[in-house]
């Protein structure tokens, strides 16, 4: 563990790949900062929005008892997390070490859909991460998660992947 770095988080720049169909980074940038109450209006009345207020009661049960499961059976779980979820993976960690949940067969991979024009995946320093928040707030904080396996990947994985062992 020691060896990852993640801290202190940066900024990464980039053009998104040709894979990307929309690349206007200007109208990227002001969809982002929409809020999750102005996502839910729109015209069309035949698509529902709906943003919850707090998933993550229900996302932190779901994790954590598939992975009590797996660990209780001796079987092999492999999770593919959406991040930055640091309200998801801190009170999980703190299950994982209350409860003292082996976590030696748990293969975690973060989807990271952050890379540049020519499919190099953002460092795990990238503040805005999901790699980084995966470590940052779940991988550290457990005490039970050194046999796990971390890797992070892209979209399309057939392009661009990485899988680090830690």
């Amino acid at each position: 563990m020691e060896n990852i770095i993640f801290d202190p988080p940066t900024r990464f720049q980039f053009t998104p790949g040709d894979y990307v169909p929309f690349k206007d980074r200007e109208v990227c940038e002001k969809l982002r900062k929409i809020s999750g109450k102005d996502l839910e209006k729109h015209a069309n009345p035949d698509f529902n929005i709906k943003v919850m207020q707090n998933p993550h009661p229900v996302l932190i049960a779901t994790l954590f008892s598939r992975i009590k499961e797996a660990s209780e059976n001796g079987k092999k779980i492999t999770l593919i997390l959406g991040n930055p979820e640091p309200e998801t993976y801190i009170p999980l960690a703190q299950l994982i070490n209350y409860f003292k949940v082996d976590c030696k067969n748990v293969h975690i991979f973060a989807m990271d859909e952050w890379a540049d024009e020519h499919g190099n995946i953002a460092p795990e320093t990238y503040q805005a991460g999901f790699a980084h928040s995966m470590l940052k707030y779940l991988y550290t904080r457990s005490t039970r998660s050194s046999a796990c396996l971390f890797a992070t990947f892209t979209t399309p994985p057939t392009r661009t992947s990485q899988a680090t062992p830690i």
